[in-house]
Formats: C-alpha cells, sequence, structure tokens
C-alpha cells in the first residue's frame, strides 16, 4: 500500500519507486493498492494534478494495481485518462505502443498522433 505522503516532492501514489523498486527490484508479487481516499487527495490536498483522470493514469504508470477511493469518482476518472489516451501500453522503457482497432483507417493514425502529440506538449509544460 501506498501512503498518504510524498517521497521527495512526489505523492506516494504516483511515484515511480513502487514500480522501480517494489516491483522491478524486489519482485513484488502481489498487488499494489493506494490509501484510503488517496487518489481524491492528489488533487485536493497535494494539488499535485488538476484532475482525478492524471492521478489514475500517473498511478498506473507508477505501478499501482488499485485505488481504494469513491468508486464513482475512481471509475469516472479512469474512463476519462482512457478517452482522453492518457492510459497507454508501454512496449518497453522508451517505446509507446497504441493499440488500435484491428483495422485502421487514416482518422485512426490521425488521433494516435494527436493523442501524442498532446501527451509530449503536456509533459514539457511540467518539465
Amino acid at each position: 500500500m501506498t501512503s498518504y505522503n510524498e517521497i521527495n516532492g512526489v505523492p506516494a501514489i504516483v511515484n515511480d519507486e513502487v514500480q522501480k523498486i517494489l516491483k522491478d527490484t524486489w519482485g513484488l508479487p502481489g498487488h499494489v493498492v493506494c490509501d484510503g481516499g488517496d487518489m481524491q487527495q492528489t488533487v485536493y490536498d497535494h494539488k499535485y494534478f488538476k484532475t482525478h483522470a492524471e492521478t489514475v493514469a500517473y498511478g498506473l504508470k507508477a505501478g499501482v494495481d488499485c485505488f481504494t477511493d469513491d468508486k464513482e469518482v475512481v471509475m469516472a476518472s479512469a474512463w476519462e485518462a482512457l478517452e482522453k489516451g492518457m492510459i497507454l501500453i508501454n512496449a518497453g522503457a522508451d517505446i509507446i505502443r497504441f493499440v488500435p482497432p484491428l483495422v485502421i483507417g487514416r482518422e485512426d493514425i490521425d488521433r494516435m498522433a494527436e493523442l501524442l502529440d498532446a501527451c509530449l506538449k503536456e509533459e514539457s509544460l511540467r518539465t
């Protein structure tokens, strides 16, 4: 379980050390859950993100498997993150793989390019 605390200024729920240390280095065989209510706290108290969708997306990328918070808020946030393309399947350390339908058209490729561009722009604003 992650804590409510921040680690070097990053809320534990979205800290990449969850994946790097617990799962990759130590080989944690179980699941990582966030502390109860911590998903919303990341927006309201830590003020680390503006939306819960960001918390879900970054939490999943950080290695959190289960968000123990208000069910409706978690579900709505997960759907929002998915619809905005914030949840992508990682195919390697520096590779992003989009999962399109079995048959893709030009509009699918354009949409994937838009999502990638939006993610890169957002990340450049954070740094």
